[in-house]
């Protein structure tokens, strides 16, 4: 009887383990993939180990709070043309920050920039040899910037009204603990015509979590300013661009912000001495924000960070028959998938001009390997490792420069479609749209 009794209770552990196991199971399924500190065996970048691709990875937000910190340092300041012209890149109706998160979104993002002024005692040669390097110079940089003091929240730049951003829940959309988002504001002065090296005070965005202050109000300080961004900004009556910051970059780095998390990152390559020539090769080219951009208008963003970020959906070809898409639906056509985690994009891309090129509206065709989540900054294993891959209408002396041709026409069909590993995906498409719909053929390339 007491064997019995043992192997009963054995058996109702076993049972209650199971179900316990199955709960944590969905829980952790529910939740992988939607931002904030959750983590995962997979990817990290919307697939899972054998290149799934898993539908919705982040929940769309309604709202975003930018913290900007207009800094002034002993021997420099904004000064009143520049305070207004800080505004105008932020909040304002036109070309700005809020006004082009609410486009890519597709009005569904309300993106609110709210101020914090804060004095340093200490000049710009101080903070600018204090550099980069490494993390514990990342803290100690924002540590004495911020001096650990407390700060008030205004809701413009004039100081005119007090803000308290705790009433209406828009510090943590992503529930993870810490603040989404402040912006570090650094007068234009502070720079130099020419780039200085290891400089703490540059354009960018960090990653972090330390307790380096508080703001007023502001119930968070386990993790103030996790991550934070850098803007050096001044008017744009500033003759040398290299002492602003457009705001082509402040939607860049934004874009680190909300998509961190979510495997969205820079689509240029970076700077590799051991292979000078990787540097050169534009994977994207001057055709979406995440490549390298010093422009005062923002390039477009590709369809699928849009569907990362959960402001698009992406509708699957899987017949031979044509696709097609109205201009102003949230979507692109995926195609191609070869059940590794890569596939294609067709978007329509509308016309714009772009540092004074001028882009035709018409079908961009993309790769994607969302096995990636690092963009296209590195190699792997001394290899290309692109998460993105714009191709080319035609291969000519231009190829690899940033305005390469990436545009199809109306009417115009490509067989060109290769896979990361340069193997042919022997398909054609053919595209044609008018001033309401695009859309596509896929069939086998013969």
């Amino acid at each position: 009887m007491k064997s019995f009794s043992k192997k009963l209770y054995l058996i109702l552990a076993l049972i209650i383990c199971a179900v316990l196991l199955c709960s944590c199971s969905l829980d952790f399924l529910q939740n992988w993939g939607k931002g904030g500190n959750s983590t995962s065996s997979g990817n990290g970048d919307g697939s899972d180990n054998n290149g799934e691709f898993i539908q919705n990875p982040l929940e769309p937000l309604s709202t975003f709070l930018n913290i900007a910190v207009v800094m002034t340092f002993s021997d420099s300041s904004f000064t009143s043309d520049e305070l207004a012209n800080i505004d105008s890149n932020f909040n304002g109706g036109g070309n700005s920050l809020k006004q082009y998160y609410s486009d890519i979104s597709y009005g569904s993002l309300d993106l609110e920039t709210v101020y914090v002024f804060v004095t340093s005692n200490k000049t710009v040669a101080y903070f600018k040899a204090l550099g980069l390097s490494g993390s514990s110079n990342q803290v100690t940089f924002v540590q004495q910037l911020l001096n650990n003091k407390t700060y008030t929240v205004y809701k413009d730049v004039n100081k005119t009204e007090a803000y308290d951003p705790t009433t209406d829940g828009k510090l943590d959309n992503f529930k993870a603990g810490y603040i989404d988002c402040v912006t570090l504001l650094i007068p234009a002065t502070v720079q130099n015509t020419t780039a200085d090296g290891n400089s703490a005070l540059w354009p960018h965005t960090v990653f972090y979590s330390k307790n380096i202050g508080k703001f007023e109000k502001l119930n968070y300080d386990r993790f103030i300013v996790f991550p934070y961004n850098m803007q050096i900004l001044g008017s744009k009556a500033t003759p040398t661009k290299n002492l602003t910051c457009p705001v082509g970059i402040i939607c860049h780095e934004m874009m680190h912000n909300l998509g961190n998390d979510i495997g969205i990152n820079d689509l240029y390559h970076y700077d590799d001495k051991t292979d000078p020539n990787f540097a050169n090769l534009n994977p994207v080219g001057i055709y979406d924000i995440m490549a390298y951009t010093d422009y005062e208008t923002p390039q477009q963003v590709n369809m699928y960070y849009k569907y990362l970020l959960g402001f698009a959906t992406l509708t699957e070809y899987n017949s031979d028959e044509p696709a097609s898409i109205k201009l102003t639906d949230p979507t692109g056509i995926k195609f191609g998938d070869n059940g590794k985690g890569e596939f294609f994009i067709a978007e329509y891309y509308s016309a714009c001009t772009i540092s004074g090129y001028s882009v035709s509206a018409g079908i961009l065709i993309f790769r994607v390997n969302s096995n990636v989540n690092t963009g296209n900054s590195s190699k792997l294993n001394g290899q290309v490792n692109d998460q993105i891959f714009i191709f080319r209408t035609k291969t000519d002396s231009n190829y690899n420069q940033p305005n390469f041709p990436a545009i199809f026409a109306s009417g115009s069909t490509f067989d060109g479609l290769t896979y990361s590993d340069g193997t042919s995906a022997n398909l054609k498409v053919s595209m044609s749209f008018d001033n309401k719909n695009f859309q596509i053929t896929v069939g086998q390339k013969t």
